[in-house]
């Protein structure tokens, strides 16, 4: 998926979009405890941990602190992962007042027509959650 978003022109518009989301939401917060799991094709914030960019550790089983992070962004990584694992250690690591964001292709969408879901530049339409 990291190729679709770095060398394809609809990836690269799709990504700056994506990048200035994630910007907009971050931009009060300051001195907070920011991770960004998995989309290693955009850094939204300098002020950021990004795995496994900066730090190598899978989604699955994160090496942080249970209710040590304030903000968690996930950029397409329930597409390529065991949804349920990722799922949980957010909750664990998120703080109790935390933030969750993320994006992901919905297959129900106009996505959902493109060739383009055939494992190989973007993940099978059965990975991808449906919004329902």
């Amino acid at each position: 998926m990291e190729t679709f978003f770095m060398q394809t022109p609809m990836g690269q518009y799709l990504a700056q979009k994506e990048e200035d989301f994630f910007r907009r939401h971050l931009q009060y917060l300051n001195g907070q405890v920011v991770v960004q799991l998995g989309g290693i094709w955009q850094r939204p914030s300098e002020n950021m941990i990004v795995v496994p960019r900066d730090v190598r550790m899978d989604a699955e089983m994160l090496a942080f602190e249970t209710h040590s992070v304030d903000v968690l962004l996930m950029p397409h990584l329930l597409e390529i992962s065991t949804a349920d694992l990722v799922l949980q250690e957010a909750f664990r690591i998120l703080k109790p007042e935390g933030r969750l964001i993320l994006t992901g292709f919905n297959p129900k969408s106009l996505w959902g027509l493109s060739s383009w879901f055939d494992g190989k530049r973007l993940p099978m339409k059965s990975q991808c959650l449906a919004l329902a």
